[in-house]
């Protein structure tokens, strides 16, 4: 999605930069950055703070116990993209899990209501409502 703006946004122009003089405002297209912090070194901070932010933010799954740190590192930089990309998909990623975990929770507490003849008090309180 961000690449989709960036690449749309590169007919764009930016706000008027006003300066000291009485000279009307002028609007700044694609900026270069030999001289000034240009527009290319602009987005490519904020993309590298967004990836940073989300790859510090992501926590994987337990992993297989044969899983190499390599392949760790492949998967959280897939879903980091994904994030970067599409970052709705990590909430329903996430959301889909709560709502299987709280499933299995709610499966568990009615298996030990049975076996313990119809305790009043839940067994396994990790989703309490």
């Amino acid at each position: 999605m961000i690449l989709v703006v960036f690449a749309l946004s590169r007919g764009c122009f930016s706000a008027p930069i006003s300066s000291n003089s009485t000279s009307p405002s002028v609007t700044v297209p694609w900026q270069s950055q030999p001289d000034v912090r240009g527009t290319f070194q602009l987005v490519a901070s904020c993309l590298i703070t967004s990836t940073l932010c989300i790859w510090t933010s992501l926590h994987l799954n337990i992993t297989k116990p044969n899983e190499s740190k390599a392949h760790r590192s492949m998967r959280k930089l897939g879903l980091t993209i994904m994030a970067l990309i599409a970052p709705e998909l990590v909430v329903y990623m996430a959301f889909r899990q709560w709502s299987s975990a709280k499933a299995l929770c709610d499966e568990v507490n009615h298996m030990l209501d049975v076996e313990f003849d119809g305790a009043k008090e839940r067994k396994a309180s990790a989703f309490s409502n």
